[in-house]
């Protein structure tokens, strides 16, 4: 590549290039875990409805974005070999957060308020509202997460941006 010269491609157009098939991975990967929940659910007693099912697929989407986009964004800014990490303690976070192993509900106070402060408490909110088939509150919880995962979006796309002009010169 020649410095100065302007290149085909925007940093959009290499961001939408390396998310299409992460997200498609992302989405056999939600499919393959909500399979194993409706085996695990025949063998509980669970009762899982295949509409509720669908549903969360759907609503996985901007929680996909959003964890693509985190991942570009770190691999723009950081290096190699600090990006992976950041996003293992981003994961781990988000889960815990996100109160994917608890009820954030019940832990009350300053917990709470950090956890609804950050996308991932509505991710996991709206993905257990969806798979209840539970209307009430879904579209709260999924705005604020889609509502995140654009802005993550276009910051990744800026930080690429600023880092293509940066290494071209």
């Amino acid at each position: 590549m020649v410095k100065g010269l302007p290149l085909p491609l925007r940093s959009a157009d290499f961001i939408f290039g390396y998310m299409l098939p992460t997200f498609l991975i992302g989405i056999i990967q939600t499919v393959i875990t909500l399979a194993a929940g409706i085996v695990v659910s025949i063998f509980t007693g669970v009762e899982l409805k295949i509409g509720g099912i669908m549903l969360t697929v759907v609503t996985l989407f901007p929680t996909l974005i959003m964890f693509i986009a985190l991942g570009l964004l770190f691999g723009t800014i950081f290096s190699e070999k600090a990006a992976p990490g950041l996003c293992s303690v981003v994961i781990s976070l988000a889960s815990f957060l996100g109160g994917v192993w608890f009820d954030a509900e019940t832990t009350g106070g300053i917990l709470l308020k950090i956890c609804k402060a950050l996308p991932f408490y509505h991710a996991v909110k709206a993905a257990r509202l969806a798979t209840a088939l539970e209307f009430e509150e879904f579209g709260e919880h999924f705005l604020i997460t889609a509502v995140w995962a654009a802005v993550f979006l276009i910051t990744a796309v800026i930080a690429f941006r600023c880092r293509m002009k940066e290494d071209i010169g």
